[in-house]
């Protein structure tokens, strides 16, 4: 049945035959969702002002058209001038698409069973539809590729991993396309893998992790140089990843591990010795996706510990001007380290060796209010602060946040 349903999804992702344009000569390759999202910025970034042909992947189905896409980017500030929209999806690859993607899904519902059959897990039913439809897609990105010579040195891709968007990768390798994953956060543990000619990480800890794991040929960071620590100011700043649907907290117990996170520091806030800090709370921006009912559950949560939201238009680089950051394990620990804020770091109870907060100094961590107070007085004391910084610094040795030179993308000509 999740098949079936995965088939007729496939069927009615048509949006691309009114978008689907021929491929014209340019100077990159970008292979990107159609939206402008935390996984998608960066790219979108990267690409601005430039000539571009850019491979709209994922499902079209509630997603913008080309002309809204275009809309929402410049809203974004982002030049769209240089860039030439294509779907991989034409209607001759479409076809190819329904029985190499059934043949395709066929064989993942046999592997599924037996692993199923010797450990016992089994994916639920929705999840089943979706990894069936990423195949289905994937086939079809594989039979576009087959008709369409791309002439690029390399494709540019800001997320993939999928069923869908692997496939197109393993297509564009067998052109000579070198693929160049661009992650756009932190690799919590193996997430975000995927089988790329190379990967370009966000840290040095995360280099190292998918280089033991060995899908990608090659993997590389571009690094920052290590900023002077920050002075420090007035209140607590609270920046927090658990409000992730893929996150393992929040798939374990909905916004109930972000709520007790939240009363745990607002606890910890009301036992300082000093008055009680201001508390300004910062969600992953997929909070504004979760549904409505969880998202008024925990803002009425918010406003009773009285923490207020950090404003949309205030700059991550306003940090400095709080006394104590306080974040989970996400890529908001690096983008804190940049600005030369050393953050206190929540571990999820029972958290093992594999994700990054294990790197970091024991003495940033936390797993109780008494946990953030002892963490918050030690690192009052500057000089042992500036230590405790470059020790986290070295643990992670975060990235620029830009690309290597050999992957930027050309200028479009004037």
């Amino acid at each position: 049945m999740a098949r079936l349903l995965a088939l007729a999804a496939f069927m009615l992702n048509g949006k691309w035959r009114r978008d689907a344009v021929p491929v014209e000569p340019a100077d990159g390759l970008v292979a990107v969702h159609r939206e402008w999202s935390n996984r998608t910025r960066h790219v979108w970034q990267e690409a601005s002002g430039k000539s571009v042909t850019i491979l709209l992947v994922g499902r079209s189905l509630r997603r913008p058209g080309v002309s809204e896409l275009k809309r929402q980017l410049e809203s974004q500030g982002i030049d769209v001038g240089g860039f030439q929209f294509v779907c991989p999806q034409r209607s001759l690859s479409g076809v190819r698409g329904i029985f190499n993607g059934w043949r395709d899904s066929g064989g993942a519902s046999r592997a599924l069973r037996k692993i199923a059959k010797s450990s016992g897990a089994r994916p639920d039913f929705a999840t089943l539809v979706s990894v069936y439809f990423r195949l289905m897609l994937g086939a079809e990105y594989r039979a576009w590729c087959n008709t369409h010579s791309l002439c690029q040195r390399f494709c540019l891709f800001g997320h993939t991993g999928m069923g869908d968007t692997g496939r197109l990768d393993h297509a564009l390798k067998q052109q000579g396309v070198e693929t160049v994953h661009w992650l756009h956060g932190m690799c919590v543990g193996g997430n975000f893998f995927a089988y790329s000619t190379v990967a370009v990480c966000r840290n040095e800890f995360d280099r190292q992790l998918l280089e033991r794991l060995g899908g990608y040929e090659r993997v590389v960071v571009n690094p920052a140089g290590r900023p002077s620590t920050a002075e420090g100011g007035v209140g607590w700043a609270i920046l927090t990843s658990w409000l992730h649907p893929h996150s393992a907290v929040y798939q374990e117990a909905g916004v109930g591990g972000e709520l007790s996170l939240l009363r745990m520091i607002a606890e910890a806030a009301s036992g300082m010795e000093q008055c009680v800090p201001r508390l300004v709370w910062k969600p992953h921006p997929v909070f504004e996706r979760l549904p409505i009912e969880e998202q008024s559950a925990v803002r009425q949560e918010v406003s009773r510990l009285g923490m207020t939201e950090w404003p949309k238009s205030q700059p991550l680089n306003r940090i400095k001007e709080f006394e104590i950051a306080i974040a989970t394990e996400s890529t908001v620990v690096l983008d804190v380290l940049r600005e030369g804020v050393l953050p206190l770091v929540a571990r999820p109870t029972g958290s093992g060796d594999g994700t990054f907060g294990s790197a970091l100094p024991e003495e940033l961590l936390f797993e109780s209010s008494e946990g953030i107070v002892a963490a918050s007085n030690r690192i009052r004391d500057d000089a042992f602060r500036r230590i405790l910084f470059n020790k986290a610094w070295e643990s992670m040795r975060p990235d620029s946040g830009c690309l290597p030179d050999e992957f930027r993308l050309s200028v479009a000509p004037g």
